[in-house]
């Protein structure tokens, strides 16, 4: 989160930023026993969330971000843009273009262009506090698979 923090601080701080956001539908098998709204928040636990959502005007942008992506972000950022759509709480932003963005600390080309073939936007962001980070990997986890696609 501290990656993705960083990361909206100074690339979107003109939007609203808006972090580990709940997406999709209240479960409805659990809807049956609530009886309230507030009630009904409180199941929101069950649903899954994403790193960020930063609102513009124009736009909004769902943000996933690792330190070391892999190729299942991108089908997490993909069932996010499902879930946003079905997400009560952003009903009202539903009329804006919709934008993804995965942003990584460490290269993976295959999964960069796994994302950009999938229209999502790829974003190398790599604070200086990284490093520190990286160090203390082993060292096969400190840099990408070496593989072509």
């Amino acid at each position: 989160m501290r990656l993705c923090s960083e990361y909206c601080a100074t690339f979107h701080h003109r939007g609203v930023i808006l972090t580990r956001v709940r997406l999709g539908p209240y479960p409805a098998e659990l809807l049956k026993y609530v009886s309230a709204e507030e009630e009904a928040r409180m199941i929101t636990v069950w649903r899954r969330w994403a790193d960020a959502l930063v609102i513009y005007p124009d736009r909004v942008i769902l943000i996933e971000c690792a330190i070391r992506p892999n190729p299942g972000k991108i089908s997490q950022l993909l069932l996010y843009k499902e879930l946003f759509y079905k997400t009560p709480e952003l009903e009202y932003l539903k009329d804006r273009r919709l934008e993804l963005e995965l942003v990584y600390a460490i290269e993976d080309p295959a999964t960069v262009l796994l994302a950009q073939k999938h229209g999502i936007r790829a974003v190398y962001f790599k604070p200086a506090w990284v490093e520190e980070y990286i160090a203390q990997l082993f060292p096969r986890e400190r840099r990408g698979p070496i593989q072509e696609v």
